[in-house]
């Protein structure tokens, strides 16, 4: 019997299926342990198995901890990828907060399509996370604490000894007369973390023995309470997506579908909303602005909250998920377009073209130079005998896109509007013909990039 492989055995097999899996190394007890039990099963599954080790360089020793663990899955047969990061000397979110995004961002830099990376935490790390959850004033997604699953960049995530505490990883490390590197940085009650490890879990343990055991199930609790309110915010938000000519874009929504709603439902659906469009969580203040400035605004007002690097805004009865924001300014300058396939356009997204019952016209790309552009003011759309200022204003089309939105000209002449259609009769396919669609997206997206689903959290751990 050893708890740490039969820990592990039944969560591999629910795994989806995966390439590579990558285990986060730092040396220390947790991850080694893991480390250890993968490749003692490593004839048990397929994907090849490699460690990443991420050297935050903030500790003199830190070159010799990579070149630690360098040997060590050397000595095992596995590769092991070194990255050094560097850290800014400030942070408004602190140095705790700092390394942890900085880390995942150089983790998740490093996966293919469909890999999987695995870390170390444990039971103990679940409890630690909820307590600091509920200090911190967390509702519902913040008290499931660190799911054991979930999408990671271009694949997944995965912490399969969740159920495990800490003492058992410790264990098997002494039984194969394993040692450890610490990091002096974990005693320091300067981080919160440390703090609640080293203070307030020893107390609670000598009243309560079981007390992480108690604090990981609650926080397993509210995933699952978490998990069923987020597939019927699912169909809520369907009904509430917005109508004809919105392309199906789930960056928006309709006020009027929001507005007769209790205040508590419009939280849930506006949290539930804003999580699939992973964007950083909003405070309750913040929320709450949401839910009067922006949802009870006047007519012809078009207030906007800005937090954590993005942006929410309303035009008319919709409101507008701005992602980064602000936004650098698109390149000015015509850029050229000399095959029909998806163009990525400087600070300003993506183009493609989507077959349709009518549109453009293939031969186009053949026939003449086409560029694209931004609007400058008097251009006009000779099929509609109108001003473009005055299609944009009817379309809808948010004051705050019109200047990025892209304009498709062979010549001087104005032939399609992206996400609109063709304003050049010539310009027209006889047939069925090819729609110009325009993506903006935010940092790190790609035009297939999905969203993240429902329940899909950050990291909320350690």
């Amino acid at each position: 019997m050893c708890p740490l492989l039969d820990a592990l055995r039944p969560r591999l097999r629910q795994l989806p299926p995966a390439q590579r899996y990558l285990i986060a190394l730092s040396g220390g007890a947790d991850s080694l342990a893991l480390l250890h039990g993968l490749w003692e099963l490593r004839d048990e599954f397929a994907p090849s198995l490699q460690a990443i080790h991420v050297d935050h360089g903030l500790q003199a020793q830190s070159g010799h901890w990579a070149d630690w663990c360098q040997q060590h899955c050397a000595e095992l047969g596995l590769d092991c990828i070194g990255l050094r990061l560097e850290l800014p000397a400030q942070s408004a979110e602190g140095l705790e907060a700092s390394a942890r995004q900085a880390r995942y961002a150089a983790l998740q830099g490093q996966m293919r399509p469909g890999d999987l990376l695995f870390t170390g935490h444990h039971q103990d790390d679940q409890a630690e996370t909820l307590l600091l959850q509920l200090l911190r004033g967390s509702g519902l997604p913040g008290l499931a604490a660190m799911p054991w699953l979930r999408p990671f960049g271009p694949g997944w995530l995965a912490r399969p000894l969740l159920d495990l505490p800490r003492q058992a990883l410790l264990d098997a490390l002494r039984q194969r007369g394993l040692g450890w590197l610490e990091d002096p940085s974990n005693a320091s009650p300067d981080f919160d973390r440390n703090y609640l490890r080293h203070h307030i879990m020893p107390l609670l343990n000598q009243r309560w023995p079981a007390a992480a055991r108690c604090l990981s199930r609650s926080a397993r609790h509210c995933a699952e309470a978490q998990d069923l309110l987020d597939k019927q915010a699912q169909v809520e938000l369907g009904l509430s997506a917005v109508g004809p000519g919105s392309g199906g874009r789930q960056d928006q929504l309709e006020i009027s579908a929001l507005i007769s709603r209790p205040l508590a439902e419009r939280h849930w659906l506006l949290r539930a909303w804003l999580r699939r469009l992973a964007a950083p969580t909003p405070t309750s203040a913040q929320l709450h602005r949401l839910c009067t400035e922006l949802l009870q605004a006047g007519a012809g007002r078009n207030p906007e909250l800005i937090w954590g690097g993005v942006g929410v805004r309303r035009y008319r009865d919709r409101l507008y998920y701005l992602g980064r924001w602000p936004r650098p300014c698109p390149s000015p300058e015509p850029q050229d377009w000399a095959e029909p396939e998806t163009l990525q356009l400087p600070g300003n997204g993506w183009l493609y073209l989507r077959p349709a019952a009518s549109g453009l016209d293939p031969a186009l790309w053949q026939r003449q130079r086409l560029q694209v552009r931004y609007r400058q003011g008097g251009e006009r759309c000779s099929a509609r005998h109108k001003s473009l200022k005055k299609l944009l204003q009817e379309a809808a089309i948010p004051p705050w896109q019109r200047d990025r939105l892209p304009l498709l000209f062979a010549g001087e002449r104005l032939i399609a509007i992206a996400n609109w259609g063709v304003c050049a009769t010539d310009a027209r396919s006889p047939g069925p013909g090819l729609e110009l669609v325009w993506r903006e997206a935010a940092a790190g997206q790609g035009p297939g990039t999905p969203l993240l689903p429902l329940g899909g959290r950050g990291p909320v751990g350690p």
